[in-house]
């Protein structure tokens, strides 16, 4: 006695658990995305346009604020930031292993923890708890004193 089981019936039901997930997975990063382009500082620019969002870890932006004006960044910066991090999750292969999220500008541990911005720890709270905590000095204009948007 035995029974036949065709995989092939349940390609419907795989397709929609990975239809499903993807879009878990591009909320959590809409979250990031506008963390990242609120919460980090603009001095240059150069600091918020090298945030990126890859799959299996593989090499960011890194633009070096060298050759800018300091105080010369604005909302300009950010609105190049908010459109390249969307542009990077559209070219994500969502069945990797890993996506990172990362700056790979010279001086970004300099504003991370010499400046105390601390965006990075600010977003490791975020990505576990579904919102950031009081990190850096940036917390407070963006998402009020009492921890909410």
């Amino acid at each position: 006695m035995g029974v036949k089981i065709t995989l092939s019936g349940f390609q419907e039901e795989a397709d929609a658990i990975n239809s499903f997930q993807e879009a878990v997975i591009r909320g959590a990063l809409d979250e990031v995305i506008e963390y990242l382009a609120t919460a980090s500082p603009v001095d240059t620019g150069a600091y918020i346009e090298s945030h990126s969002i890859k799959s299996n870890n593989t090499r960011g932006r890194g633009y070096d604020s060298k050759r800018r004006k300091r105080g010369s960044g604005g909302d300009q910066n950010r609105e190049i930031a908010l459109n390249q991090l969307l542009g990077d999750v559209e070219k994500l292969d969502f069945e990797s292993d890993t996506i990172t999220v990362r700056n790979d500008s010279p001086h970004a541990v300099f504003v991370e923890y010499k400046h105390g911005y601390y965006i990075y720890e600010g977003l490791s709270a975020l990505q576990f708890s579904g919102e950031p905590k009081g990190y850096g000095k940036n917390y407070e204009r963006y998402y009020g004193s009492g921890g909410e948007e």
